[in-house]
């Protein structure tokens, strides 16, 4: 099927997060004017005893020492979000939580926008804005079918791929009804030409360009994830599951 899409997706991506429960028998310590600390010593060691067990974690005592300071920090901030902030999402405890967002951007963020403006994209159109259309104030695209379940972009840089792929299975769902998950591994190992640097980064424009090139991309079910920057699979390659004629970018904050 040979689809048009437009490019509306995040560029922030990671793996999800799992909710930490926090244990009924502690009170919270009240948030002061110093930002003080929100636990005792006794109820961060029980957090952090309970995380290093279920992510199964060993350090040096240096390290164990920095990384139970970065945890206690990170704790404090998604419990003062939780307790105290109006926004309408949770935040909770996951396997990045002895890491500082320097660290954690560093090695997942692998987002790179071309520091050269003289690159052209021939299968990219340029959006038509509508006028005097009456559009509802959101769409819930998840109660529509038109997205699959949460990935995990593993420790790769590889965001660029899932934004890439978030977007062409939900316009492939809108044309068809149907719900294909598609191969982040095929763009990591095989758009090198247009571009793009695997677990070391890339960018949507140039997925896109990969993809009508080679004239569609695999499934995720054919053409596994890995999390590690590979080599093409020729084979799988040639396995079109989807195909694609040309694509735009929606400008930014005007979706």
């Amino acid at each position: 099927m040979d689809l048009k899409f437009l490019f509306m997706v995040t560029l922030l991506c990671g793996s999800t997060m799992s909710v930490l429960t926090l244990s009924n028998q502690y009170d919270f310590i009240s948030l002061g004017p110093g930002n003080e600390r929100l636990f005792t010593e006794d109820q961060y060691e029980f957090h952090w005893s309970k995380w290093l067990s279920q992510y199964n974690r060993s350090y040096g005592y240096q390290e164990m020492r920095q990384r139970r300071e970065v945890f206690k920090t990170n704790l404090d901030y998604i419990t003062a979000h939780n307790r105290y902030s109006d926004s309408s999402y949770k935040l909770g405890m996951n396997q990045f939580g002895d890491m500082t967002h320097s660290e954690w951007s560093s090695i997942y963020l692998g987002y790179k926008p071309h520091k050269s403006h003289g690159k052209t994209y021939p299968n990219k159109n340029t959006v038509h804005l509508l006028r005097n259309t009456i559009t509802p104030a959101s769409v819930d695209w998840r109660k529509k079918g038109a997205v699959t379940p949460v990935k995990n972009q593993g420790q790769c840089g590889s965001c660029w791929s899932f934004s890439a792929t978030g977007s062409m299975e939900g316009v492939h769902f809108i044309k068809s009804g149907k719900l294909v998950s598609l191969s982040e591994q095929q763009l990591v190992d095989c758009s090198s030409t247009e571009g793009d640097h695997g677990c070391f980064g890339g960018l949507m424009d140039d997925a896109f360009e990969y993809v009508i090139n080679n004239h569609g991309i695999d499934t995720e079910g054919d053409y596994g994830y890995t999390a590690r920057t590979g080599s093409c699979n020729t084979q799988k390659q040639k396995k079109h599951a989807v195909t694609f004629s040309s694509y735009s970018d929606v400008p930014t904050n005007d979706e």
